[in-house]
């Protein structure tokens, strides 16, 4: 997690494929949300690989939306925010 003044990212969130649909995500994004609001963050962005359908839907679940298409690293990839 990046924290620049009130506004934080999220970079790469993930879990092993063994790991994946036993809630280790949501808690990590969870407990990241936490600790963003102790600290005064009001805004908190991510990036998704725009085919990345079980991503964005845990985002989707945590009130992120969709704010565009960007490229990063070489590859054309989603942002995604939400306001705390």
């Amino acid at each position: 997690m990046i924290v620049l003044d009130s506004t934080c990212c999220i970079v790469n969130l993930g879990v092993l494929p063994i790991a994946r649909g036993l809630g280790i995500a949501s808690g990590m994004l969870a407990i990241a949300h936490q600790i963003a609001d102790k600290i005064g963050v009001k805004q908190i962005y991510l990036i998704v690989l725009p085919d990345n359908i079980a991503a964005k839907k845990l985002y989707f679940k945590f009130g992120y939306c969709e704010l565009g298409q960007v490229v990063f690293n070489g590859n054309q990839v989603l942002l995604m925010g939400r306001i705390l």
